[in-house]
């Protein structure tokens, strides 16, 4: 039997669930299920059978492509699709994920009962070591080296890059929800002549592409305070002049702390809570919510918390990849391509909000902002990306699917 590369696995796998789903959007809802969808395509009901249920029911790659049909019955599919009017850009690039799951196939089993095999051992060694000849150890070096030379390329850096999101269903209609939006560098610091400072609040997948506005938390912000959204007492003293610039997706502030906090570290806490709502994941043709935060800087730990509504958050499955920024990067679509190798683990904090917390900043300025806006945040469950030096510029993406079925829901 011979091994599988589970890197190239993992690739494959989240490529072809993309182009299935954006291939199957083409669809209306009422077409999705495999009996409507065997009928309005012309194909076989269990192809359709298939293909649904890996879409909706495999927890990973090696689960996925086990639940998948064969490579034939896919070529099909993807023909079908065609015929029946999808985007000719869709179908291309499903057909494209097919050839590269075929190659695959043919590198690694003889037939589709072996290809199960394969996969299932795979998944089950790398789950009891580290998969690829890259280790850990050999990995943490890399960023920690990428750290030190960042910081001399952009003359600044922070000990901690501190992101937080709280979502919950708007009160009374849950197709709709709630977000807030915490972003902050803690004990940061620059060399003269570093590039500009700002940061950047209020970025999720949804908020980026509907344009949602952001306002100030309730009740957190000093009349004698000329920046909205400044969280006072998370900030050093004298707090940095601090821009606000309204951008098309995100609220950006243009620190200046040269005058103050010159050649010494300094904090700075901002939080925002949308103005817009935003709908719930599975009232969209991708029922899927991202959250993003970027490390804009260098940093020596990158803490990333997102809090889920207990109603959101068992009717989920969560998952955290790292991302390269691409041209064109759709926070959806287009995640395969620009995803990172060796990302970290995603923690899950549990209900209440109140873990044994080494980040003491980060759960007080999470309670800080929930009492302020009235949010019980025992009824949150807290999800977290925790890095120590992180990869400069990349994106760190949390996706909660409310399309698949979570174990035992």
């Amino acid at each position: 039997m011979k091994e599988v590369d589970q890197a190239r696995l993992n690739r494959i796998s989240a490529r072809l669930r993309i182009e299935l789903t954006a291939a199957l959007n083409f669809l209306p809802q009422v077409d999705r299920g495999a009996s409507a969808m065997s009928r309005v395509l012309g194909l076989e009901r269990t192809t359709c059978q298939r293909i649904v249920a890996a879409l909706k029911k495999s927890r990973d790659a090696a689960e996925f492509v086990t639940r998948l049909p064969g490579v034939r019955a896919l070529a099909g599919f993807a023909n079908a699709m065609r015929k029946a009017g999808a985007e000719e850009e869709d179908v291309v690039a499903l057909e494209s994920a097919v050839r590269d799951f075929d190659r695959f196939v043919s590198a690694v089993a003889r037939s589709k009962s072996e290809l199960a095999l394969v996969v299932r051992a795979a998944a089950s060694q790398s789950r009891r070591s580290v998969p690829g000849p890259v280790s850990p150890s050999a990995v943490a070096r890399a960023r920690e080296d990428h750290f030190h030379a960042s910081t001399i390329i952009a003359g600044r850096w922070s000990e901690t890059h501190l992101g937080v999101q709280l979502l919950r269903p708007v009160p009374g209609d849950a197709n709709w929800m709630e977000l807030i939006s915490i972003r902050g560098y803690l004990e940061h610091q620059a060399h003269d002549g570093a590039m500009p400072l700002a940061l950047y609040t209020g970025v999720t997948g949804e908020a980026a592409r509907r344009g949602v506005r952001f306002e100030a938390i309730a009740g957190t912000n000093p009349a004698a305070l000329d920046s909205p959204g400044i969280l006072e007492p998370f900030c050093s003293k004298p707090i940095p002049t601090a821009t606000p610039r309204h951008g098309t997706y995100v609220l950006s502030y243009l620190i200046d702390a040269d005058g103050v906090h010159r050649n010494k570290p300094f904090d700075f806490v901002v939080g925002q809570k949308a103005v817009d709502r935003i709908p719930h994941p599975r009232t969209s043709d991708v029922p899927v919510h991202v959250s993003l935060n970027q490390a804009e800087y260098p940093s020596r730990q990158f803490v990333f918390d997102v809090y889920l509504h207990e109603e959101l958050a068992r009717n989920c499955i969560p998952s955290l990849s790292p991302h390269m920024l691409g041209m064109h990067l759709d926070v959806w679509r287009d995640t395969w391509p620009t995803q990172l190798p060796h990302g970290p683990r995603l923690q899950v904090l549990g209900s209440h909000a109140e873990p044994a917390d080494e980040h003491p900043v980060a759960q007080a300025v999470t309670r800080y902002v929930a009492d302020a806006e009235g949010w019980a945040l025992d009824e949150f469950v807290g999800f977290r990306c925790e890095v120590a030096y992180p990869v400069w510029r990349a994106y760190y993406m949390m996706q909660f699917d409310f399309g698949r079925v979570p174990r035992g829901g």
